[in-house]
């Protein structure tokens, strides 16, 4: 008897036979489905620690504002759980980019890994929300008398003669903000919804054609994506640290750093799934060596886009271009210096070697490094500028331990939610018609 006879959801597809690849034996339900079970202990403890860290941030912003400036306490912590927040944020807008783009390039070698890349983006929900509550805490400070604010452009000392402030005050004001927020998250919670619902539909009905409705909707979903972000990196990090401060290459920097974590946050997801005995033979030692090469691809393109953007604005020497960058190079030269080694020159030559991208020890250290590193990026766009406007700002190492708690607080939250999210879907969608594919896939560089 086939398969289509005996499957309800084929027969509702309306397809003449089952696709031959779901007799696989990789595609058995034990090995693309984690019980609850398995993970229960550990995404409750990540939540748990994360919730614990976020609280323990909160009080501890209260307890040292007895010996500083209340406002300085209050941009400390807020500050902290931003960093941590847009450190997230990257994965999830990663993980829907590189859904999109294989999309509408027919790629098949990656489905196997689909259906985490669609949980990843799915959780966008958390770090917008988090930002949401971000910019509700910046409108409640602003209007008490600029208090805890962290947007330079909503400093009280700030006039209305100020001339960038009365030329861009149409553009920030907090109506307008508020929208293009409201826009972002609608674009990006609602482009994580419509691939899920596809993929989710194609696996209940065995509808092949579904996959080219996922390349149709990501045809214009990639401009939206790309225009949302590029402007959401525009008003949440660069105007938030100064809005002097302008740059082209902001958007396209942000993007680089998102995809930058996508596939080593993968990669470590990938190989914690097989630990446990799930996607054996479907997520295979060729699938993480692409994986690695994305690694490697992105360090480049991170370094050549930031090399770029810094090079081009010490090149024109315009004063509210290049004090952004002083600030950090005069303030900040251990940081500065630490990001431009860890961030490239210590990963790049080590992600050369085959033998690494091929081994699970060698991809997995410095995974964790390039997650690590992609935390740095985003402390070192945000931090420095959190005293800018403080007579007695928190200096480095000083509240330090609230910055840990903050950041990996938020970072833990976000790891345990997605654990959760994977139990509640098969690991793989079986009825992909690229399934073959991507269980046949090798590489050959």
């Amino acid at each position: 008897m086939s398969h289509a006879a005996t499957n309800p959801a084929s027969a509702r597809a309306g397809t003449h036979e089952s696709p031959a690849h779901l007799n696989h034996p990789a595609l058995k339900a034990e090995n693309i489905t984690l019980e609850p079970q398995r993970v229960g202990t550990l995404w409750k403890a990540l939540v748990g620690a994360g919730v614990v860290g976020i609280a323990a941030a909160l009080a501890g912003s209260m307890a040292i504002a007895g010996g500083l400036d209340a406002g300085a306490a209050t941009i400390h912590v807020k500050g902290a759980l931003l960093i941590g927040v847009l450190s997230v944020m990257g994965f999830s807008l990663g993980s829907l980019f590189f859904l999109m783009i294989n999309a509408i390039g027919g790629a098949g070698w990656h489905v196997t890994m689909k259906r985490v890349l669609e949980q990843a983006a799915l959780l966008i929900w958390l770090p917008a929300a988090g930002v949401v509550l971000f910019a509700l805490s910046e409108a409640l400070a602003a209007s008490n008398d600029g208090v805890g604010v962290v947007s330079s452009w909503l400093n009280p000392a700030i006039t209305g003669e100020e001339y960038f402030i009365t030329k861009k005050y149409p553009y920030f004001e907090p109506a307008f903000v508020a929208a293009r927020l409201a826009l972002y998250v609608v674009v990006w919670v609602g482009l994580a919804r419509l691939m899920w619902s596809i993929s989710r539909k194609q696996e209940r009905t065995g509808d092949r054609w579904l996959t080219n409705k996922a390349a149709f909707h990501s045809a214009w979903g990639l401009v939206l994506l790309a225009l949302v972000t590029a402007f959401f990196a525009f008003d949440w990090l660069k105007a938030l640290t100064d809005y002097k401060f302008f740059s082209t290459m902001w958007g396209v920097y942000f993007f680089a750093g998102g995809l930058f974590v996508t596939f080593p946050a993968m990669a470590l997801l990938l190989t914690f799934l097989r630990s446990k005995g799930k996607l054996q033979g479907l997520i295979t030692t060729e699938h993480h060596h692409d994986l690695s090469k994305y690694m490697f691809g992105f360090i480049v393109f991170w370094a050549y886009i930031a090399y770029s953007q810094y090079f081009l604005i010490w090149y024109s020497q315009i004063p509210e271009e290049t004090t952004w960058f002083m600030h950090r190079k005069e303030v900040w030269p251990n940081l500065s210096a630490f990001l431009i080694i860890g961030h490239f020159l210590i990963p790049f030559p080590f992600m050369l070697l085959r033998a690494v991208r091929r081994t699970a020890l060698g991809f997995g250290l410095f995974a964790c490094w390039l997650i690590f590193m992609h935390v740095v990026d985003i402390y070192w766009i945000i931090r420095p500028s959190l005293g800018i406007t403080l007579e007695n700002p928190v200096g480095f190492g000083q509240g330090l331990w609230i910055e840990i708690a903050g950041i990996g607080g938020v970072i833990a939250l976000y790891a345990g939610l997605l654990l959760w999210r994977l139990t509640k879907a098969p690991l793989v969608n079986v009825m992909e018609p690229r399934m073959p594919e991507a269980l046949a896939h090798k590489n050959y560089v």
